[in-house]
């Protein structure tokens, strides 16, 4: 099967689950290097979604060294540098389905914070990395 054919399994069972539910939240998730962000880049050009990366919640990096310095509990880390409260948020924004919702988002290439805007108005969220919820 190649990545078309999966990727057309996908929305039929994708379009199966909005039949029972107006507004579909799902879930990517997988080991490091898996594919989860291409599955979510490749099914936002075949899908009106609102597609969302874990990695884009996360604290930025100085805020992520002074937590992995200070912190007793060293494997719950890797938890704590999520932002984990405003993914949860976002979620239920658009369970309630308020039209837009705008976050301060972490980007790797500048180590800083910006705002974007995510449009709501759309039947289906998809997560990529929602094992932290």
């Amino acid at each position: 099967m190649n990545n078309d054919q999966a990727l057309d399994i996908l929305q039929r069972q994708i379009h199966v689950w909005q039949t029972q539910k107006s507004r579909l939240v799902i879930g990517i998730d997988g080991y490091s290097g898996a594919g989860k962000t291409t599955l979510l880049t490749s099914l936002a050009k075949r899908t009106k979604l609102v597609a969302v990366n874990m990695d884009d919640f996360q604290i930025e990096k100085n805020d992520r060294e002074t937590l992995h310095k200070t912190a007793k509990d060293k494997p719950a880390v890797f938890y704590e540098k999520y932002r984990t409260d405003l993914l949860i948020e976002l979620v239920t924004k658009f369970r309630q389905e308020e039209a837009f919702a705008d976050y301060e988002l972490y980007h790797p290439d500048t180590d800083m914070l910006s705002t974007k805007t995510f449009n709501l108005r759309t039947s289906l969220l998809a997560v990529e990395g929602i094992w932290l919820l």
